[in-house]
Order: structure tokens, then C-alpha cells, then sequence
């Protein structure tokens, strides 16, 4: 394995470096993933099946029929076709969605086209979703933030030429932007941003600084919706960039509680 990984660091570097960049600029690991991602197929990861969508949940039976003949990931237009509404396009091509048969839950996933990889990407969000949620729990924070349970869901042979596999994330009815906007200049509290600082410290969400990534919702809790990254060892969480979105006095508070911390 050692041996892998120096000799994807190599080849990741040489062709930075031919490109101008520096080698610096590449983290091993990193360039082992890059490496394994792009050019042979990956074993599957140990601890897949517990985040896999149980037989018996509930929405399994729904979505083995909704994927049960092939197309239905060919466009938008064959994804409405099938019933899915209120879908729109995110970062890395990927599409949410959600369904009249699937309530409670949305889905994110990829189209037929899409050439990237699905599984990696969706099982980091998984086991993001599970860091935290039991970081929550073991603070006693539930009353101020949530996370959405999320399952990797193997699509049935045949379903999709590329795709075999889909995100299904439990629907925190969370505010659109502008609403979401307004809770932060309105009803965030000092406890909460206590609690959130004390979260994305703890667990080094880099991402969880943006209103957009810990939107509120109708129950008035904040929440975690988007954790790819956690655990976070090249880059630093940049706190200040909530800042902006708090009202005045939270934004005193905010500022004590990084400069304290």
C-alpha cells in the first residue's frame, strides 16, 4: 500500500509539476485518491453495507420500483417522466430531487452522463451525516442542531449504464435562501452559535460555515445538510466567513466565541 501510494504521489506530482505547479501542492493521500479514482477501479470500501439502504426501510421497496426499467437517470426531462419533482442541479453535476412516493425523503444523484464517480463522494457524505449527528447527540445539543440520515441506495441491474448508486437523505423541510438568510439575521441565538462553533471545531467541518450548507428550518434548529468534508487536515475552518450573516450583536458574540476558542 505504501508503495501505491508514493507511486501515485509521483505521477500526480510529475504532472503537476509539468503543468507548473508545485509538487508542495499535492497531499498524498490526496493523490492516492486521485490516482484510484481516475485510473483503476477501486476495491469496495469494508464498511459499505452499513451504510447501505436496509432491505426493510420503508423507502426501498419504493425506489426498487421507481428504478425498475433503465432511463429514468437519461435526462430531467425522463426524471419528471417518472414523477420527480422540485429537482435542481448542484455542485458536481449532481441532481436533487424528490418524489410524491418517497415522502419525507429526497434523493441526490447523477444522470446518465455523468463521468465522474458516485460512490466515494456519496459515501463520505453518509458517514459525515453519522460523525456529527453522534457529535450532536454526545453534547446534549439535539434541541439546536440536526442532521439528515442519509443511505446509499444500489440501483437494480440494469437501471443505469454508469450509475449504480444514489443518495437518499431524509428531508429536514429546510428554508430556500432568502428565508434562510433572514433566520440567520433574526433567530440565531448566542446557544446556538456556541453550539455550532463548538460542532464544526470539534469535527472540522470546513464547509459548515456557510448559511447556505446549515440552513434553518421550520423547527428552528440548524442544519447540517452538506458534510463531504470532515476531519479536515489540509485546509482551516474559516469561521469568520459566517460572520457577515449575523446580526450585529451576533456577530460580537460570534467573534468572542472564535477569539475565546
Amino acid at each position: 500500500m505504501k508503495f501505491i501510494y508514493f507511486f501515485c504521489f509521483w505521477i500526480i506530482s510529475t504532472s503537476m509539476t509539468l503543468h507548473g505547479s508545485s509538487i508542495e501542492e499535492v497531499d498524498v493521500e490526496e493523490a492516492a485518491f486521485i490516482w484510484e479514482s481516475g485510473l483503476i477501479e477501486r476495491a469496495l470500501p469494508e464498511d459499505l453495507d452499513q451504510y447501505i439502504l436496509p432491505a426493510n426501510h420503508p423507502a426501498r421497496s419504493k425506489l426498487d420500483k421507481l428504478f425498475a426499467k433503465s432511463g429514468v437517470l437519461a435526462s430531467h426531462k425522463s426524471m419528471r417522466k417518472k414523477g420527480f419533482r422540485k429537482m435542481f442541479k448542484c455542485k458536481a453535476g449532481m441532481v436533487v430531487a424528490k418524489h410524491p412516493k418517497l415522502k419525507g425523503y429526497l434523493i441526490k444523484t447523477h444522470l446518465d452522463n455523468y463521468t465522474g464517480e458516485e460512490l466515494y463522494p456519496f459515501l463520505r457524505r453518509a458517514k459525515g451525516a453519522r460523525l456529527v449527528r453522534n457529535s450532536i447527540q454526545a453534547h446534549g445539543y439535539n434541541h439546536l442542531l440536526k442532521v439528515p440520515r442519509k443511505w446509499l441506495y444500489p440501483l437494480p441491474a440494469g437501471a443505469s449504464p454508469k450509475i449504480k448508486y444514489l443518495l437518499l437523505v431524509e428531508d429536514m423541510q429546510t428554508f430556500g435562501w432568502t428565508i434562510n438568510l433572514d433566520c440567520f439575521k433574526t433567530h440565531i441565538t448566542a446557544e446556538m452559535l456556541q453550539a455550532l462553533y463548538v460542532i464544526i471545531k470539534e469535527n472540522v467541518l470546513i464547509d459548515s460555515v456557510y448559511p447556505d450548507n446549515i440552513p434553518f428550518s421550520s423547527d428552528g434548529c440548524l442544519n447540517f445538510v452538506d458534510i463531504e468534508h470532515f476531519l479536515c487536515t489540509t485546509q482551516p475552518v474559516h469561521y469568520h466567513r459566517l460572520t457577515p450573516h449575523l446580526a450585529p450583536e451576533m456577530q460580537k458574540v460570534w467573534k468572542k466565541i472564535i477569539k475565546t476558542n
